[in-house]
């Protein structure tokens, strides 16, 4: 224990040690009364004149019952933990509460466990009816409190001597062990009148706060976390005015870290008591439960980076990276214009079952969300089975650069709320330079969603090579509610959902291209393309076995050309909600058939079903794009083989598609003598639907005795048969 008597700590190695089972008794730590000053224990500091009772006003934010517990008036600096076991400590394992900077230490390799469970104890000391001065330990494998709400909750700052303000930097986290750290209170006579009331604490792994200071260049590698009471690393900066800035938190990087099973507690998060008359807020760290948070009130986050980390089965977040726009006393904050985040690089990293024991919309795989948000690279993550969202990009105003590749972000929404989407990158004004590729967004709320909702654009925007099937809602969304200006969705994978791909612009769409997309309905059901932008060009994708192909609701400098539009069960194109006049650009479009459209203007059409308002001339008469047909001669019959010369004899046959999509196939039929000569040859064109089959027949006159073979081909598939002729050659004219 380094009290506050001295001052700073400097080159001080603890190695090796075995730090368990410290209860100590937390009693009057800080003056509640008001009488005395908050200072140091010295020679008559109360002001009796005496040099009695002077530990008892002694200032001590630690409190007891620390494996470590370090108090000083100055910096913390070149401090080293190495290969020690603290376990069962009545409060932390290490508590780090000095007036001063901590700086440039390296905690490695130590295990802590199961601290935090100790039980305030502390009697009425200031007679008031009430044992307003226990509270539960704070309950840290590793905390550093530099935050006066945190170490006195309830008690006016007014004379205490101020810990708030210190950095936190240069700290290495390396190989450590934390396990089943803080403990949820059952019930305590708080009152003295047998009623009964909680206390609770904390219990992250390391918990890292400081008031309107910065927290920087703080490493964790190969560490692991499990089974904390309250999430696991919690770096935090906070402001208790709306008009002072919280400080920044930035270049912090994790690497080979797992974080897992944090259950959370947002109703009894915190320092304090859950009965009238208690010390302390009830919901000071309300917002918990996540397995890694960055939390600012209005500071920035840059620079962070996460490599091979796990962060899953958390009750809150997997992995948070938040300004939440708050200052002042908690939990009636002022709301406070948000810090930005910048420069985060999230790879090889898996967030799953995440949220459940989050507060709507609290309960995502990963999240970033700050005023401005920009250049974020997340490569190679897995966030599935959320409660909300897998991968959350949400910007108060902007946000932009971000690049999403290479994913798997299935089965959010997990608690079915309707708040659970793949992935949602979102603005409340403008949104630029955002891809999501290369990634899979099935059985989700919503697929993949990027929207400028609020008053302003979105530009550049990319989905490209990505599969989301099965999604309630969208596969695929771009919003905007102003201008879109410049979006690709090419060469992606939708089907099964309630949209295929939702184009909605409120005012201007531009050079929007939707090329080379497999968008597919499930039994017939919902819409592949909602169009409800202008300026979009629909070009050589898929669009079939939906309820409706494509519903059009804008027509204005949009083209939907060289596609395949067919087995829609209501209509391949929907127009009618144009006004009267607009005509949307259907021409040059497969519709299934080769007779085009089933439409009263295109008699003899039992292609897809189109409405008014559509012109679809000319049509296709083969597939625009290769379509999923495989086909094969199922059979092939004569109805003689022995006949003379002269003869006619009539052949059928019968070609099936075994394929998931109809198809045009060229079907050939040759006739070879003996001698392997080609005696006759013929090319037919038919069309098979998805695994279905077409017969049709021709005949041959035979008029040269010999033995023949007859033989049908389409796509590599053949059967032949023998026919046999006998006779005299027939004269010919």
């Amino acid at each position: 224990y380094i009290t506050s008597r001295v001052t700073e700590v400097r080159g001080v190695r603890f190695v090796n040690n075995i730090i368990n089972g410290n209860r100590g008794q937390y009693r009057n730590p800080q003056d509640t009364d008001g009488i005395d000053a908050y200072v140091p224990s010295i020679d008559n500091e109360d002001g009796d004149g005496a040099d009695t009772n002077e530990d008892t006003n002694r200032y001590k934010p630690c409190r007891d019952g620390n494996g470590i517990s370090i108090e000083n008036s100055g910096r913390v600096e070149d401090v080293t933990w190495e290969g020690n076991d603290f376990r069962q400590n009545f409060n932390n394992g290490v508590c780090i509460a000095n007036r001063g900077d901590f700086t440039r230490s390296q905690v490695l390799s130590n295990k802590f466990h199961n601290n935090g469970f100790g039980e305030p104890i502390a009697p009425d000391l200031d007679g008031n009816g009430f044992a307003n001065e226990k509270q539960a330990p704070y309950g840290d494998g590793f905390g550093v409190y530099h935050d006066f709400t945190i170490v006195n909750p309830g008690i006016a700052a007014v004379t205490a001597p101020s810990i708030d303000g210190f950095r936190i930097e240069n700290i290495t986290f390396s190989g450590n062990d934390y396990r089943e750290n803080g403990r949820f209170y059952g019930q305590f006579d708080i009152d003295g009148a047998g009623a009964g009331g909680t206390y609770f604490g904390l219990g992250f792994c390391v918990f890292l706060r400081t008031e309107r200071q910065e927290i920087s260049r703080v490493t964790f590698e190969n560490e692991v976390c499990k089974k904390n009471r309250l999430g696991g690393y919690r770096l935090e900066t906070d402001t208790d005015s709306e008009g002072v800035r919280s400080g920044d938190i930035r270049e912090i990087s994790y690497t080979n870290v797992q974080s897992i099973e944090s259950a959370g507690d947002p109703a009894q998060g915190g320092i304090g008591a859950s009965a009238a008359g208690a010390a302390g807020p009830t919901v000071e760290v309300n917002d918990n439960g996540d397995g890694i948070a960055l939390i600012t009130d209005n500071g920035d986050i840059a620079f962070i980076t996460a490599t091979n980390v796990t962060a899953s089965q958390n009750g809150g977040f997997g992995f948070r990276i938040e300004s939440d726009g708050t200052a002042g006393d908690k939990p009636e904050e002022t709301a406070v214009t948000m810090g930005d985040i910048d420069t985060i690089k999230v790879s090889d990293s898996t967030f799953d079952f995440n949220g459940d024991r989050a507060a709507v919309g609290r309960g995502s795989g990963l999240l970033m969300a700050a005023e401005t948000i920009r250049t974020v690279n997340v490569k190679n993550v897995k966030a599935n089975n959320n409660n909300d969202h897998g991968v959350q990009v949400t910007g108060n105003r902007n946000v932009s650069n971000v690049t999403i590749e290479n994913g798997g972000f299935n089965n959010n929404d997990r608690n079915r709320d309707t708040i659970g989407d793949g992935v949602q990158v979102n603005a409340n004004e403008d949104m630029s330079n955002i891809t999501v590729s290369n990634s899979e967004a099935s059985g989700n709320y919503g697929g993949i969603r990027l929207g400028a909702v609020g008053r302003q654009i979105g530009q550049n925007l990319t989905v490209q090579g990505n599969k989301a099937n099965n999604n309630v809602k969208e596969g695929i969304a771009f919003m905007a509610g102003r201008d879109l200006i410049k979006g690709t969705v090419a060469n992606n994978t939708l089907t099964g959902n309630g949209t295929g791909l939702d184009i909605t612009v409120i005012a201007r769409g531009s050079d929007i291209q939707v090329t080379g997309n497999e968008i597919k309905g499930k039994d017939g059901q919902g819409i592949g393309i909602l169009l409800n932008a202008t300026g979009v060009t629909i070009k050589q994708n898929q669009v079939r076995d939906n309820a409706t192909g494509i519903e059009v609701r804008k027509n204005r400098e949009n083209a939907i050309n060289n596609n395949n539009i067919a087995r829609n069960e209501s209509y391949g194109i929907n127009a009618n909600a144009l006004a009267p006049g607009e005509v949307i650009d259907a021409t040059n479009n497969w519709w299934g058939e080769p007779s085009g459209p089933k439409h009263a203007t295109n008699p003899g059409g039992i292609g897809d079903r189109v409405t008014d308002k559509v012109n679809f001339k000319p049509f296709s008469d083969k597939p625009e794009v290769v379509t999923k047909s495989d086909f094969v001669v199922e059979s092939l019959t004569a109805d003689k083989t022995d006949v003379t010369v002269g003869d006619v004899v009539n052949f059928k046959f019968v070609i099936r598609n075994n394929g998931n999509e109809e198809g045009i196939q060229d079907v050939k039929f040759v006739i070879r003598d003996g001698l392997g000569n080609v005696v006759d040859s013929r090319d037919l064109q038919i069309t098979v639907n998805p695994q279905g089959r077409r017969e049709a027949s021709f005949s041959f006159l035979f008029q040269t005795p010999g033995e023949y073979t007859v033989t049908v081909s389409a796509d590599g598939s053949s059967k032949s048969v023998v026919i046999k002729v006998a006779g005299e050659a027939a004269c010919l004219p």
